[in-house]
Order: structure tokens, then C-alpha cells, then sequence
């Protein structure tokens, strides 16, 4: 057992004491691929699944974009976020990695339908964290705002698709 302890407890120091805070951190990465695999792991119905996969496709293209210090164009992170995206989502489609059996949504396979209302609905966050950043000259209103609306976004549109769809 204490092989399975030390390095998970190394492992939460290390977030636990962090030098640099980011609006996308490793801790939005993770809480969005905990929901995405929760998701697979239940076997819910793929636009559920493809909500968090939109925004796992989106925390990791803004991390990365954040990683680069220097910026090349103007609104970089947002095409980085588009370019991933892109780069994810479209071999889905035509590698035939989503099932084409399965019942569709307007016409769309439910995964890619997903996998595109979760990257909006993580840059509609982005945008909001953003906004209220603004609104308090630059503070954040409570700890973690970025991570609480981030995957409270994220929790509301799979409650929204649950009740509409």
C-alpha cells in the first residue's frame, strides 16, 4: 500500500505548492478528464461524454497556449484553441472513430455534437472567468473562480443536454 501512497501523495504536494497560478491549470485539466472518464466509465450516452471531451480539448489547447511566452499573433491562444480543436475533432469523423449506428442529433454523430457544444461552452467560461477578472480590477471574486466555472459550466450543460435531449 505504501507504494501506492508515496507517489500519490508526492504527487499532490507538487500541486499543492504552486509557483505560478494560470487560468487553465493542470487542476482544470484534470477535473474536466475526471468528468470525461467518469462519463466513459458509466457508459453514458456519448454527448455527455462529448460535452467533457470538448472541454478537455479546450483546457489543454489554452494551457499550451499559455505555455508559450511569446506571442507570435494577435488573439494567439485563440487560435491555438481553434488549430487543436480542429486538429482533435475532424480525424473523428473521418477516421471513423465515432460509431455511425448510434442515434444522431441534428443530423450529427452525438459524440462530435458534443465534442463541439463542450468547446463552446469552455470558451464561453474562459470568456466569463475573463469578464469577471475585469470586473474586480483583476482579482478573482474566490479561490479557484477560473476551476469552479470552468467545471460548473461544463456540469450544467450535461444537466441542460439531460433534460432537453
Amino acid at each position: 500500500m505504501k507504494w501506492f501512497f508515496g507517489p500519490l501523495l508526492a504527487v499532490l504536494l507538487l500541486f499543492a505548492t504552486p509557483t505560478v497560478v494560470r487560468a487553465h491549470c493542470p487542476l482544470c485539466t484534470a477535473g474536466v478528464l475526471g468528468g470525461l472518464t467518469l462519463t466513459r466509465w458509466l457508459g453514458v450516452d456519448d454527448i455527455y461524454s462529448g460535452l467533457w471531451f470538448g472541454a478537455l480539448i479546450g483546457s489543454l489547447s489554452f494551457w499550451f497556449g499559455r505555455s508559450i511566452k511569446r506571442k507570435f499573433l494577435p488573439f494567439q491562444e485563440y487560435l491555438i484553441f481553434i488549430f487543436v480543436f480542429l486538429l482533435t475533432t475532424v480525424p473523428f469523423l473521418y477516421e471513423g472513430l465515432t460509431n455511425p449506428h448510434v442515434p444522431q442529433l441534428f443530423g450529427v454523430n452525438r459524440l462530435f455534437a458534443g465534442m463541439v457544444i463542450g468547446g463552446l461552452v469552455f470558451l464561453a467560461s474562459t470568456l466569463l472567468d475573463k469578464f469577471l477578472r475585469i470586473l474586480n480590477k483583476g482579482k478573482v471574486f474566490f479561490p479557484y473562480q477560473g476551476v469552479v466555472i470552468t467545471i460548473g459550466s461544463i456540469a450544467m450543460s450535461v444537466g441542460i443536454a439531460y433534460l432537453l435531449l
